[in-house]
């Protein structure tokens, strides 16, 4: 957003947080990402909600003293990815939503200035029904938590859905696989994806959703 802040009073960011069950999203404006800038805004919003576990990506305006003196006063839960690429597909997908409102507006009043209007878009966000949990995030409470953890993860516990989440390996003993190369989005797309060698399946091992699958190369020295 640093294009428009000359429209914007000089924001050039916008944090964004989302409540990973019921999707209830909050959006500030930033003028930096400076550890005083973001730490403010986590102590207006820890006035507002309790939080128990917090996770944010690497940025230096989280991991520092003092965010982290501010988490350890109302006991959070903090953890970072620990690979730079990942990211929370739950806020990624709020942040599209919010951007498509954002500029559906620009293009009806023929501006780019969003700061005035930010929270009306979020709070339009959080009045309409969520597909995955079929409801507002807005209506979710204690009382129908049940109901969005069901609509969520079609389990009625976390029982039943660690049970459920258990499958079976695609792969068995003897196996003929190769290896995915771990590419980068600025690979070029005639880069191989695949190695040229095959490996041959030597054990699976069931890890919840995952699955760890040992292998070895043809002069049988396990990877």
């Amino acid at each position: 957003m640093q294009e428009f802040a000359t429209s914007n009073k000089g924001y050039k960011y916008i944090i964004t947080i989302i409540d990973c069950f019921s999707k209830y999203a909050y959006a500030y404006p930033l003028k930096t990402k400076g550890a005083n800038e973001v730490t403010n805004i986590f102590k207006k919003l820890f006035l507002e909600v309790c939080l128990e576990k917090l996770r944010t990506d690497r940025g230096k305006e989280f991991e520092n003293k003092l965010f982290e003196t501010l988490l350890n006063k109302y006991d959070v839960n903090f953890f970072t990815s620990k690979d730079d690429k990942i990211k929370c597909a739950i806020v990624e997908r709020f942040n599209r939503s919010l951007k498509s409102k954002m500029f559906k507006y620009f293009t009806s009043k023929g501006t780019r200035k969003y700061i005035d209007i930010l929270q009306d878009l979020v709070t339009s966000y959080n009045n309409i029904t969520h597909r995955t949990i079929k409801m507002r995030p807005v209506d979710v409470n204690v009382e129908n938590e049940e109901e969005v953890f069901f609509n969520t993860y079609k389990a009625t516990s976390v029982r039943e859905l660690v049970k459920k989440s258990f499958s079976k390996s695609k792969f068995k003993d003897g196996d003929k696989v190769r290896i995915r190369y771990k590419l980068n989005p600025f690979d070029k797309g005639y880069n191989p994806n695949w190695t040229d060698s095959v490996y041959t399946v030597k054990d699976v091992l069931s890890r919840h959703k995952r699955h760890l699958v040992k292998i070895s190369d043809e002069s049988r020295r396990k990877i």
